[in-house]
């Protein structure tokens, strides 16, 4: 145990595990919570697979258990064998607050811990429903997983956490959770220290840098973005595309040979997998994220705090931080024609990108700040005590 852990506070003597797939997740989305819950006397470890970051994680002073977790797998052999390393570190642990994140973890997390640990407080964070409840998987795969969502989340011992209004009722019309065991927490915060709008030179004579971030996925947008900055009549626009491959981890993925093609058809540069984000930001103009479904993505608060205007399609997750006409324009999913006329509408109009950078920063400073985040969880955790 760390001089940290065991400190005076509101989670003294609270054991508190998090279930995670994969461990670059963690850290860019929920580093700042480990940090602030051992910092209130939790004991922390973490459950998470190992994609050559685990180390960072360790260098925190936590307990780690590696998971060989896939999150396209779907063999009895792999399942099995996840659930018996969630299993083997809840039982090493003996955690007080099991905190799942993500639909794999949530799904097994959930049912490891109700097996074996009968007092123990658990949490799901469903950042989003995905592939499976909103994109292209089959009916089956959908009842399949709505009906493991019921059976597990009916424990008072469930709290279940939203990012998003839409995603609370589709939980209490499709009675998977009753709406008082439901959370709404938008996002995992950002730090608006790290992300800020950059102070430099007049841009005004250099080309208006368009961006959009993300894992290269079809149901991210990256086809229709790719197809909007073709139509663009301005050619003082250069349009840029940063975010990993995952042709493992996803049924949309683009393969590299793909992605190529359509970068080089269409004049998009693509970046890579970026490292310094608050950068990236800072040198663009306009951000742009026509994802098919979301829970609510950071990328685009982090774009916000960047005091950036926005762009991005109309669903659920997005229009917390889009507002239409103040910080940015929605236009629908999938809507090439409509999204080439909005990232135009921002190109061409330097005072409409000030005024609306403006109020993005403003919304994200107000709004979705970490610390306010960090906040809702660590109270979470407080009121683990007593569950029975």
């Amino acid at each position: 145990m760390s001089a940290v852990d065991g400190a005076a506070g509101r989670l003294a003597g609270v054991r508190l595990l998090f279930v995670v797939n994969v461990d670059w997740f963690f850290i860019s989305h929920r580093l700042p919570l480990l940090r602030a819950a051992r910092s209130e006397g939790a004991e922390v470890a973490v459950a998470t697979a190992d994609t050559g970051r685990l180390h960072e994680i360790e260098a925190e002073g936590v307990t780690v258990y590696p998971l060989r977790m896939s999150r396209a797998g779907r063999s009895p052999v792999e399942q099995a064998r996840s659930v018996l390393e969630i299993a083997r570190a809840i039982r090493g642990f003996r955690p007080d607050v099991v905190h799942n994140v993500t639909i794999k973890p949530v799904l097994i997390g959930t049912l490891v811990t109700r097996l074996l640990r009968r007092r123990t407080r658990i949490i799901n964070a469903i950042s989003g429903f995905g592939f499976v409840m909103e994109g292209g998987a089959g009916g089956a795969a959908r009842r399949v997983v709505r009906l493991c969502y019921r059976l597990l989340f009916r424990s008072a011992r469930v709290t279940v956490v939203v990012q998003n209004d839409d995603a609370r009722r589709l939980l209490v019309e499709e009675r998977i959770a009753r709406h008082d065991r439901i959370e709404l927490i938008e996002g995992s915060g950002v730090d608006c220290d790290e992300f800020a709008p950059v102070d430099g030179d007049d841009r005004s004579d250099t080309p208006v840098t368009i961006t959009m971030a993300g894992r290269i996925l079809r149901d991210k947008g990256v086809v229709e973005y790719c197809e909007a900055v073709a139509r663009l009549a301005d050619g003082r626009v250069e349009a840029v595309l940063a975010g990993s491959l995952d042709p493992e981890g996803n049924p949309t993925a683009l393969r590299r040979d793909e992605l190529d093609a359509l970068c080089e058809r269409t004049g998009v540069r693509y970046l890579g997998d970026v490292d310094d984000m608050p950068s990236l930001l800072g040198s663009s103009d306009v951000f742009v994220l026509p994802s098919h479904h979301e829970g609510l993505p950071k990328v685009l608060i982090e774009a916000a705090a960047s005091g950036l205007p926005l762009v991005a399609t109309d669903i659920a997750g997005c229009r917390p931080v889009v507002h239409p006409d103040v910080n940015g324009e929605l236009v629908p999913v999938r809507d090439v024609e409509s999204l080439a006329a909005a990232i135009e509408r921002l190109a061409g109009d330097p005072q409409r990108r000030r005024r609306y950078g403006v109020a993005s920063r403003r919304l994200a400073l107000e709004r979705f700040s970490v610390s306010g985040v960090v906040e809702r969880f660590v109270e979470l955790y407080a009121g683990s005590r007593g569950v029975a």
